[in-house]
């Protein structure tokens, strides 16, 4: 369901560092995901169909619990590529399924997303590994223009 007249304005991140910046705290939220999805999978089932409460109560036992299981999991993943599986194949992988000329026309953008996700993955993993869980790069902030509402002159 579409909801009427929603809308999500945002700057772009322009700038090489601005972009890096941003991937890095992609990585950062990704990985911080995977190590909660696969904390999950380890609950009961009645801890599961609890899930809000379980999540409370482990809030409460220990506010630190993800920075340390977001620890935990870089101590025995340890390489940056290592920060949550296919971090560096997943574009590989789908540049490898498409068909002919698609291949050699998406190869450029698809070698430039590698690098920019190897740059971004080195540096999340070095802040992870600092105990850093909460970033959030700034753009470089200009006026956004207010964008009329639909069905408007």
């Amino acid at each position: 369901m579409l909801a009427k007249n929603a809308a999500h304005i945002f700057e772009a991140y322009v700038s090489p560092a601005e972009v890096l910046n941003n991937q890095k705290r992609q990585m950062i939220g990704q990985a911080t995901v995977y190590v909660l999805v696969e904390t999950l999978k380890r609950l009961t089932l009645a801890e599961r169909s609890q899930l809000a409460d379980t999540l409370r109560r482990m809030e409460e036992r220990d506010p630190e619990w993800l920075r340390k299981a977001v620890a935990r999991h870089l101590q025995e993943h340890p390489h940056f590529w290592q920060i949550f599986p296919g971090v560096l194949t997943h574009r590989l992988k789908r540049w490898w399924a498409m068909k002919s000329v698609r291949k050699l026309t998406h190869l450029p953008a698809t070698l430039a997303g590698l690098a920019v996700t190897t740059i971004a993955s080195w540096r999340a993993h070095r802040v992870l590994r600092a105990g850093v869980t909460q970033y959030w790069p700034k753009a470089t902030r200009q006026t956004i223009l207010t964008v009329p509402q639909m069905g408007t002159k």
